[in-house]
């Protein structure tokens, strides 16, 4: 097997994850995700069969919302197991830019960035900063 280059941040910096600066890669731990500071999260699920990637501006929300079956239709169907990780972005539109190109990567490189953005207190739902 060919060894994985390495992840590229998703913010568009073109730079490894590791080593992206952008300020907003911080994150701020003391900060629930439950905030309405205009802070929003890329999300990466594991599902009954598969992961499905999402953005919110209220984490430990949305994530209840795909636990009651009242999310997407993909986890409607395929019930999450477990939230992988969440990476802050400051609005909704730098997130959904990461969506997209998280979106077109392989299912290992998907998991690869969720461990690269755990969470913090899975009971809160507060990504690590």
């Amino acid at each position: 097997m060919a060894p994985s280059k390495p992840l590229n941040c998703l913010c568009g910096s073109a730079r490894p994850l590791a080593d992206c600066c952008q300020p907003y890669h911080q994150g701020d731990p003391g900060t629930p995700p439950e905030s309405t500071d205009g802070q929003w999260y890329l999300y990466l699920l594991e599902c009954r069969r598969g992961t499905y990637i999402g953005i919110t501006n209220n984490l430990a929300k949305r994530y209840q919302a795909h636990c009651d079956g009242k999310g997407a239709r993909y986890t409607r169907a395929n019930p999450p197991l477990a939230l992988l990780g969440a990476q802050p972005f400051p609005d909704r539109a730098a997130a959904s830019r990461a969506e997209y190109r998280l979106k077109q990567q392989s299912p290992l490189q998907k998991r690869q960035w969720a461990q690269a953005w755990p969470l913090h207190d899975r009971d809160t739902m507060t990504p690590v900063g």
